[in-house]
């Protein structure tokens, strides 16, 4: 989740490294809202999870994915 003033910043900022990402570029997944009984099959399928927040002291998605098996970074 972002908000407030810093979300235009952040989002201008993440897009631009994602088109800057060369052949991982068409790779990376903007997926949105996930419902939470859909996130195990994404965090198992994933070759890693990056939790980007910079609000949150300790996020849940982290052990959400650590749990499937999912590397963290």
């Amino acid at each position: 989740m972002l908000g407030e003033g810093k979300l235009n910043s952040f989002l201008k900022k993440l897009y631009s490294d994602i088109e800057c990402s060369g052949e991982y570029k068409d790779k990376i997944i903007k997926a949105g809202y996930v419902d939470g009984e859909d996130l195990p099959a994404l965090y198992s399928g994933a070759e890693w999870f990056t939790y980007t927040s910079m609000y949150e002291g300790f996020g849940l998605p982290l052990l959400e994915a650590m749990s499937c098996g999912c590397p963290v970074y």
